[in-house]
């Protein structure tokens, strides 16, 4: 009774690795035609990241880098992934459209900036465009304690100050369908104009801001020579 069990199992374990190679040498014959089957089959969309169900980035195509991902509804989310590889940067997601472009330097720029400028007030009309400031103080900008918080170039010891800095703008309908900002800093209070337009107030603004440009003061800006006018007040420190 134990023989014939044993050989019972022993022609059942046979019976089962013979149908195994078999099925592999079968596998195996068809294999190529399969890979070649699927190797078309490439996704036209990819989704890269869901927060909910109605709330996923997805992609169309295969590059990161083309174009930016989308929203369920087909809606452009801009996103841009950066990375930073031995000081030089690389876009490896989103395109390209959200590059800032400086329509005047900065400060801490290697080119920098000078403007003109008065401690006692001027007269009226400082801030228009055709103002003559050429007997105006120059100096670099940016204007404070030389040793203060912010890096300045030029003292600003005084409680009160009027500055005009001239950016010269050689194409202005470049800039339709663009977003401007302005940038600023100022500590303690702030008044800003372009060309004679208010743009903004501000008080005690000891770090850098940014600010949108409304339509109708883009619309002040002109072709040729155009006019940042400031005018600042210190309280005190």
């Amino acid at each position: 009774m134990e023989i014939r069990t044993h050989i019972r199992l022993v022609v059942a374990w046979r019976i089962i690795v013979i149908s195994g190679i078999i099925s592999l040498i079968y596998a195996c014959s068809y294999s190529e035609e399969k890979i070649s089957h699927l190797s078309g089959i490439v996704p036209s969309r990819h989704t890269l990241l869901a927060v909910t169900p109605s709330l996923s980035l997805q992609l169309t195509g295969d590059t990161l880098n083309k174009s930016y991902p989308q929203l369920r509804t087909g809606k452009a989310f801009p996103i841009t992934g950066i990375l930073r590889v031995d000081g030089i940067l690389y876009r490896f997601m989103g395109g390209d459209s959200l590059r800032i472009s400086p329509l005047a330097s900065l400060s801490e720029d290697t080119v920098g900036w000078t403007g003109k400028y008065s401690f006692l007030f001027p007269g009226k009309g400082w801030e228009q465009r055709r103002y003559d400031d050429s007997w105006w103080s120059e100096g670099k900008g940016a204007f404070g304690p030389v040793k203060g918080y912010y890096p300045a170039h030029t003292l600003w010891g005084a409680e009160n100050i009027y500055v005009r800095r001239h950016v010269k703008v050689d194409k202005k309908d470049a800039l339709r369908n663009h977003k401007i900002y302005v940038r600023y800093v100022c500590d303690d209070w702030l008044k800003l104009f372009c060309n004679g337009k208010h743009l903004l107030e501000s008080g005690f603004t000891h770090q850098t801001k940014c600010q949108r440009l409304t339509d109708e003061a883009i619309n002040q800006i002109v072709d040729g020579d155009n006019v940042l006018a400031a005018y600042c007040r210190n309280t005190g420190g």
